[in-house]
């Protein structure tokens, strides 16, 4: 089975706090990975995050800069559902 997990809030930067949604997406994926080997994982997020602990994830990076909100929040209700 293949599974899409919108992580589009998830960041590794340096000064990123991991809370809320990000934190709860992370561990998400985290998990799911481990959970079925055999189900294909399929993360989108931004063009710059490389997560830790993500093995087994397919990453699929957005084109555009979803660091500015309206950006991002386009990008998911437009062109995320049809990638």
């Amino acid at each position: 089975m293949r599974i899409g997990l919108n992580a589009l809030l998830c960041s590794s930067g340096r000064n990123y706090r991991r809370t809320g949604v990000s934190r709860y997406v992370d561990e998400l994926v985290r998990h799911l990975a481990r959970l079925e080997p055999d189900d294909e994982l399929v993360a989108y997020v931004g063009r710059h995050v490389a997560p830790e602990g993500w093995e087994g994830v397919q990453l699929r990076r957005a084109v555009v800069p979803i660091e500015r909100p309206p950006v991002r929040i386009a990008w998911e209700m437009a062109a995320l559902p049809i990638v």
